[in-house]
């Protein structure tokens, strides 16, 4: 029976465009050390490597590079191990605008794509050595979550979204689906109907984490969320 009475309007939301679309800043320049961090990025793609983690090494490149032109270094054979470790040094010291240093997940986000870059470099014998082989990075902090959810408080997000109508319906089951598996957000916007087992209670992620499959358990609560959608 169709539904009586005005609907439900929604406002459109406005995704932000990932970095690089549209922005000259985010492009390689023309010299040698651009033109190879393109067929090196090029090459990931080739190989098979996600584009969230092509992305992660563009732009660990784009800022060495941006670093390097500022420096007049514009060809790959001018990068020694020097040079590298005096960027390094430059990424501990560089202070945000809030005056915050970058923390050393970051530092070492940034980090990883050069050891990458001049070995590939190497390989292709573009350069005599791999300036970045003993590239050390730093270490990072494992650190348990500041803040624990209590289950009366999951509970009152479970139930921000309202379930009388679809999109609501559709948002509690993508919550406690959310809650129950604990997969990645990316993982969740990726499953389909069909990745859901509602009558074995699992739960198929298709190339998650390392472009990996898994087979996760679901709870029963999910599964009857997801039944209703």
């Amino acid at each position: 029976m169709p539904r009586l009475g005005p609907r439900t309007k929604y406002r459109k939301t406005s995704w932000p465009k990932p970095p690089g679309v549209n922005n000259p800043r985010m492009e390689f320049s023309h010299h040698a050390l651009g033109q190879a961090a393109r067929l090196y990025l090029e090459g990931l793609a080739v190989r098979g490597y996600s584009p969230g983690t092509v992305q992660d090494r563009r732009l660990g490149l784009l800022r060495f590079i941006r670093w390097c032109e500022e420096r007049a270094l514009a060809d790959p054979r001018e990068i020694t191990k020097p040079i590298v470790e005096r960027y390094q040094k430059h990424l501990f010291y560089y202070r945000k605008t809030d005056g915050r240093p970058l923390a050393p997940q970051a530092q070492a986000r940034l980090l990883i794509p050069l050891k990458g870059f001049f070995k590939w470099l190497a390989k292709e014998n573009m350069i005599l050595s791999n300036p970045a082989s003993e590239l050390e990075l730093p270490k990072t902090p494992k650190l348990l979550p500041r803040v624990i959810l209590s289950v009366q408080e999951v509970e009152t997000i479970l139930r921000e979204a309202d379930p009388t109508h679809v999109k609501g319906l559709r948002d509690r089951a993508m919550l406690e689906t959310l809650y129950s598996t604990g997969v990645r957000r990316a993982e969740l916007c990726r499953l389909a109907l069909y990745d859901v087992d509602l009558n074995r209670r699992s739960l198929f992620v298709r190339q998650g984490k390392g472009a990996k499959d898994r087979v996760i358990p679901i709870g029963s609560r999910a599964c009857a969320w997801s039944r209703n959608t």
